[in-house]
C-alpha cells in the first residue's frame, strides 16, 4: 500500500461524489507525506485526559473544568499555535482561544454545530518528529453522543495512551473500548492519572486489580502502569511516560504511520464500496421495490423500537430483581460489617489508643475502618454484579435479536440488515460514580458545644461520650456507604441498558439513512432517462471493478 493508492481511493471517491470520503482520503494522504500518527488519549470521562495532554504539551492549550468538557475529538500536532474545525462544508480555522465554542458540551451541546474533528498545532517539543495527540471524548459521559464520537475515531487511532484511574479503576466500556482497539494496535501505553487522589495501598490494589483485567480478558501482557498526577508532572514516572512517548517517534514512527495508511485505505475503500453498492442496487430496482425497501427500513425502525418498548418491562422485572439482589447484598454486608467494624473500634479504645487523643481522631480511625470494610466489599460486589448483569442483558438480547429477525425476514432486506442485530453486553457499559462519603461535617460539626460539654464532664464520661459517637459514626458510614453502593450498581443496570438499546437505534439509522441516501439519487438519475440510467450503471460497475482490484492486496480488511 503506497501514496499513490491514497490518491487513486481520492479520485474513485470524486467520481463517485462521496465528498466525506474525498476529505478523508486528503487526510490521509497529508498525514502519510508528513509522517504524522496519531497517539490518542481515551478512556472514561473525567479521567483527566485533557490536563495530561495539556502537561505533556507544557501550555494550557486543551479546555478543562469540572464537568465533562470535550465532546469532539481533537487533534494536536506540531506548528505554531493555530486551530481548525472540520464541519459539513469543510475546514474552517478558528481562534485557538475559541475552542471551547466548538469541543465542549457546554458551548456546542450536542454537537449541534456539526463538527467532525478539531485540529490545533503548537509548537510543543513532545509533538516533533510526528506524534500527534488525540483528545477524545470520555466513555461514559451523562452526553451520548460523546461516547459515539469516541468510537468512531477508533479506526484513525495509531497508538493509545490509555488513561485509567484507582476510583473506579476500570469499567466495562473502557474494556471494550481497550480491546476494539488492540484488535489492530499494538503500541498501548497505560496511564493511571490522579495517582495523588488515593492511599498508597489503594493506588496498588487498582493497579494490580486493572493488570489482572486486562490481562486475562484481554491477554494483552501488562506488566506495569506508568501512576502519575497530570496537574504536578515532575515525578519520576512522569518522566517515564515522556520518555515512552518519544520512543514512538525515534522506533515506531514509520511502522504506525505505514500501519496507518493500510487501515485508512482499507476503512475508506470499505465505505466507498457499501456506498456504490447501495446505489447500483437503488438503480436497477423497479422504483416501487427501491421505495419499498426503504418504507420497509423505516417501519422496521419503528417496529424495532416497538418490539423494544415490548421487551422492556421484561429487562425491566429483571432490574428489579438485580436491584433487589444488590440491596440485598448491602443488608447482608451490613450484618456483618457491623460487628467486625465495632470489635475493631472497641479494641482500639481498649487499648488506650484514644486517651489523650482528641475527638476527631477516633471519628478519622473510624472512617478509616469503614474504608477498608466498604471498598473490598465494593469490589466483591462489583465481579458479583457483572455477572448478574451479563445474564440478564444476554436473555434480553437474545429475545430481541430474534424479534429483529423476524422484522428482517418480514421486510425481506436480507443481509443488509445484519447490523440491527442486538450486541450482546459482556460488562457494564457505564463505570463507577460511587465516591465515599465521610459525612464528617455532620458527625463533627463546628459548633463548640460538644467540646465545651466534653469540658464539663468527668474523663470517664467524656471518653464513653467520644466512644458512642465514634461507634455511632461508623455504623452511619457502613449503612450510607453500602446503601449508595447498591445505589449505584442499580444505576449502572439502568445505564448499560439504555446504552445497548441506543446502538440497535443507531445502527438502524445508519441502514436506513444510507438506503434513503441512495433511493433520492437514483431518482435524479431516472429522471434523466433510460439512457443515463444505463450510463451510471456502467460507471458504477467500473468504478467497483477498480476498487475492487485496487483494494485486493488488502484481503477480507477492505470488506470488513
Amino acid at each position: 500500500m503506497t501514496e499513490a493508492t491514497v490518491a487513486r481511493l481520492r479520485d474513485l471517491a470524486g467520481k463517485a461524489s462521496a465528498a466525506d470520503l474525498v476529505a478523508e482520503a486528503g487526510a490521509l494522504e497529508e498525514r502519510v507525506r508528513a509522517q504524522r500518527f496519531h497517539v490518542a488519549c481515551v478512556g472514561q470521562f473525567k479521567r483527566g485526559k485533557s490536563t495530561l495532554i495539556n502537561a505533556l504539551l507544557g501550555r494550557s492549550l486543551l479546555p478543562t473544568g469540572v464537568i465533562p468538557v470535550t465532546s469532539i475529538p481533537t487533534v494536536v500536532r506540531h506548528g505554531e499555535p493555530a486551530a481548525r474545525v472540520r464541519g459539513r462544508e469543510g475546514w474552517k480555522v478558528v481562534p485557538v482561544e475559541s475552542l471551547a465554542d466548538y469541543v465542549t458540551e457546554q458551548r456546542n451541546p450536542g454537537n449541534a454545530k456539526q463538527i467532525q474533528l478539531v485540529e490545533v498545532t503548537a509548537p510543543a517539543e513532545i509533538l516533533e518528529g510526528g506524534l500527534c495527540l488525540v483528545d477524545t471524548p470520555g466513555l461514559g459521559s451523562i452526553w451520548e453522543s460523546n461516547a459515539t464520537a469516541t468510537r468512531e475515531f477508533v479506526p484513525q487511532v495509531d497508538a493509545a495512551l490509555v488513561v485509567l484511574g484507582a476510583d473506579p479503576p476500570l469499567s466495562g466500556e473502557e474494556l471494550h473500548l481497550i480491546e476494539a482497539i488492540s484488535a489492530d494496535v499494538q503500541d498501548l501505553i497505560f496511564v493511571m492519572n490522579k495517582a495523588d487522589r488515593v492511599s498508597p495501598g489503594e493506588l496498588d490494589e487498582a493497579s494490580a486489580f486493572i493488570r489482572e483485567t486486562l490481562n486475562s480478558r484481554l491477554g494483552l501482557g501488562v506488566d506495569r502502569l506508568i501512576r502519575v498526577t497530570a496537574v504536578n508532572p515532575a515525578s519520576a514516572e512522569w518522566v517515564d511516560l515522556v520518555s515512552r512517548l518519544r520512543s514512538l517517534t525515534q522506533e515506531r514512527r514509520e511502522d504506525l504511520v505505514r500501519q496507518a495508511l493500510r487501515r485508512g485505505i482499507a476503512r475508506i475503500g470499505a465505505n466507498l464500496t457499501r456506498g456504490l453498492q447501495e446505489r447500483r442496487a437503488a438503480l436497477v430496482r423497479p422504483v416501487d421495490q427501491a421505495e419499498r425497501r426503504v418504507d420497509e427500513l423505516r417501519r422496521l425502525g419503528e417496529s424495532t423500537d416497538q418490539a423494544l418498548r415490548e421487551l422492556s418491562p421484561l429487562l425491566g422485572a429483571e432490574e428489579q430483581r438485580l436491584c433487589a439482589r444488590f440491596t440485598e447484598l448491602a443488608e447482608r454486608f451490613l450484618e456483618q460489617a457491623g460487628p467486625t467494624g465495632l470489635a475493631r473500634l472497641r479494641a482500639a479504645w481498649a487499648s488506650g489508643r484514644f486517651d489523650h487523643a482528641s475527638r476527631r481522631e477516633s471519628l478519622e480511625f473510624a472512617n478509616e475502618s469503614a474504608r477498608d470494610l466498604i471498598f473490598p466489599w465494593l469490589h466483591r460486589s462489583e465481579r458479583e454484579a457483572e455477572g448478574l448483569y451479563r445474564e440478564a442483558v444476554g436473555h434480553f438480547s437474545r429475545l430481541a435479536n430474534d424479534q429483529v429477525a423476524r422484522l428482517t425476514a418480514a421486510a425481506d432486506l436480507g443481509h443488509q440488515a445484519i447490523p440491527l442485530i442486538v450486541p450482546e453486553a459482556a460488562d457494564f457499559r457505564i463505570g463507577r460514580h460511587f465516591a465515599f462519603n465521610d459525612r464528617l461535617g455532620f458527625h463533627y460539626p463546628r459548633s463548640p458545644w460538644p467540646g465545651l460539654i466534653d469540658r464539663l464532664v468527668s474523663r470517664r464520661l467524656r471518653q464513653q461520650r467520644r466512644q458512642r459517637r465514634a461507634e455511632a459514626y461508623l455504623m452511619d458510614l457502613l449503612t450510607v456507604n453500602s446503601s449508595r453502593v447498591a445505589g449505584d450498581l442499580s444505576e449502572r443496570v439502568r445505564e448499560s441498558r439504555r446504552e445497548v438499546e441506543a446502538e440497535v437505534r443507531e445502527a438502524l439509522r445508519r441502514v436506513s439513512q444510507s438506503a434513503a441516501g441512495a433511493l433520492e439519487w437514483a431518482r435524479a438519475i431516472r429522471a434523466r432517462g433510460a439512457d443515463e440510467i444505463d450510463r451510471q450503471v456502467q460507471q458504477l460497475d467500473q468504478l467497483l471493478g477498480e476498487l475492487r482490484r485496487l483494494l485486493e492486496p488488502l484481503g477480507d480488511r477492505a470488506a470488513a
